[in-house]
């Protein structure tokens, strides 16, 4: 399987670093929260990572714009889930958040991945 999009559900401090990891090693990736104003937090810190990569000299000003320009963010699960070749789940350890309204928009989204 070629590994080209990764959806990362959840934008709280686990998710955002994980989509800040795969943005950086090239992948498309999506990070989807169904909280706007977790995902503009999100997009800041993973903003100030990148800034503080360039400061420490770990992170170079054209991987920060390619880092910037493959990281997507998403308020549905169902749209973040079907373009994913690779869905990583971090949402909170909300059982009613879980057990919700969550698992039927990702099989929602898995299925207009893979059955079209």
């Amino acid at each position: 399987m070629d590994l080209k999009t990764i959806a990362v559900i959840g934008a709280g401090t686990m998710g955002r670093g994980i989509a800040y990891a795969a943005a950086v090693a090239g992948y498309r990736t999506i990070l989807a929260d169904v909280a706007a104003d977790i995902l503009e937090k999100a997009m800041g810190a993973i903003r100030q990572s990148l800034d503080e990569g360039i400061a420490r000299g770990k992170v170079t000003l054209e991987q920060k714009g390619q880092a910037l320009n493959l990281l997507s963010v998403s308020r549905s699960v169902e749209e973040a889930a079907a373009p994913a070749d690779l869905i990583i789940e971090a949402a909170p350890e909300d059982m009613p958040l879980k057990a919700g309204d969550f698992p039927d928009a990702l099989a929602r989204g898995l299925k207009a991945r893979h059955c079209r």
